[in-house]
């Protein structure tokens, strides 16, 4: 099935993840990108399928794979052109598996070579993280854009039906990761590299001057709307909401009353993990849910960690109260 240019879509994420990049191993000696690990590589036969599906900001696009040994992951390499050149990266995340769907994020990186218009193998270097992939386990390679218009950005290419790729089935998300739709009838193109220890490096080489330190890395501020539990005998909905730093979590909105529900904390600090904000109606809103028993409200989740910068996510939600019957006189 082709999938091509999904537009912007809203839905509320039916998995709550927690997200948590890999940091390097400290025993990981320096690398270059070695064996390759799982793949799917038959150009020709992706190339007779026509056009490839476009990565995108409202597109997200995952495969999964599975290695044969335990290794090192080096790299990973997407067969993929620039449909329109905009000056715009793919980013690249790999992924657990959670009941077939893309899960954890074990490592996240962008692309480290120059992509043309035409199909060609786009390399993602994930050597510095050190992450390490088992044996027989299912993962995810999870792509995904910030371009927002139809036609433009990357497209990765893939076959033109199921089962190409024996050990791992495909997925689009039209909601930036919160959902996952139905397995596709395709497969992707993709090379998972291993990483190779470089001859002569060593792990810890001597010096006689301190190492340079690093400026502190950007905290993420990528957060992950959940599920929702609506209580129809007081017409709230909880919203469960999944952080990947310490920081600070507001919520707002039109017609909208926002306050703690358990762990959940607004306008102020929050821990790494989830977090659920509780969401009622007022003013005109609430008269509507009471007059008609139920009403949709849209509300703007702001996730600020610390050190970072803010990130705002929008999700219409809708408020159901159960009207109670009054009873007849005796």
């Amino acid at each position: 099935m082709r999938v091509e240019g999904w537009g912007n879509r809203g839905l509320l994420c039916c998995v709550a993840l927690l997200v948590s990049l890999a940091l390097p191993s400290a025993a990981s000696a320096a690398c270059t990108l070695g064996a390759t690990l799982a793949k799917y590589d038959d150009e020709a036969a992706m190339l007779a399928g026509g056009g490839g599906t476009f990565v995108q900001d409202s597109q997200w696009v995952a495969q999964a794979f599975v290695i044969a040994g335990s290794n090192e992951l080096g790299g990973v390499s997407l067969f993929m052109k620039n449909q329109a050149p905009t000056g715009d990266t793919v980013t690249v995340s790999v992924r657990s598996d959670v009941a077939g769907v893309p899960g954890t994020i074990l490592g996240q990186t962008t692309a480290s070579t120059t992509n043309t218009t035409t199909y060609d193998w786009l390399v993602f270097d994930f050597e510095p993280l050190g992450l390490q992939l088992a044996s027989g386990t299912t993962y995810w390679i999870v792509a995904n854009n910030s371009i927002t218009a139809n036609g433009q950005g990357y497209a990765w290419q893939e076959t033109s039906s199921a089962g190409a790729y024996t050990e791992g089935i495909s997925r689009v998300s039209a909601n930036q990761g919160a959902s996952w739709g139905g397995a596709l009838n395709a497969d992707f193109g993709f090379r998972v590299l291993a990483c190779a220890p470089q001859t002569g490096v060593p792990i810890n080489p001597p010096t006689t001057n301190p190492p340079a330190t690093d400026p502190p890395a950007t905290p993420s501020n990528v957060f992950t709307l959940g599920t929702t539990q609506r209580n129809r005998k007081k017409g709230t909905v909880t919203l469960n909401i999944t952080l990947p730093n310490p920081g600070e979590l507001t919520a707002s909105g039109n017609g909208v009353t926002v306050a703690s529900a358990g762990q959940a904390t607004i306008a102020r600090a929050v821990s790494a993990g989830p977090a659920r904000v509780l969401i009622k109606a007022k003013g005109r809103k609430r008269a509507k849910l009471n007059r008609t028993g139920k009403v949709k409200v849209d509300v703007a989740i702001t996730y600020t960690p610390t050190n970072g910068t803010a990130n705002t996510q929008t999700v219409k939600v809708k408020l159901k109260l159960k009207k109670m019957l009054s009873s007849a006189a005796g």
